[in-house]
């Protein structure tokens, strides 16, 4: 989060901690039945609300994808391969990606 937050623009920091801010207050306004609604149909149809979310995000603050998606799906690739010759073994299995 220290690196996606570091690669958004001083004036993005503040629309980000707004955004925040304004999520929060509004989930605090509605009730607890309409929140859970909200997520059960979600769940329902994880893909699409997570393309959803992710194009949200690049519309708002392109700068901070790189960091959270892009550079974190490297980095988990990489550790799998480090992982693989530090444990010695000849197979290692790992999930990266999209929603992982």
């Amino acid at each position: 989060l220290k690196r996606a937050f570091s690669a958004l623009s001083p004036l993005d920091r503040l629309r980000f901690a707004g955004e925040m801010l304004r999520s929060a207050r509004l989930a605090r306004a509605q009730d607890g039945e309409a929140v859970r609604a909200a997520i059960e149909a979600a769940a329902a149809d994880s893909e699409s609300a997570l393309d959803a979310a992710v194009e949200a995000v690049r519309a708002k603050f392109p700068a901070i994808l790189t960091p959270m998606v892009y550079e974190r799906d490297v980095y988990l690739a990489w550790s799998l391969k480090r992982s693989k010759a530090v444990c010695g073994s000849s197979l290692v299995v790992g999930v990266v990606g999209k929603g992982h």
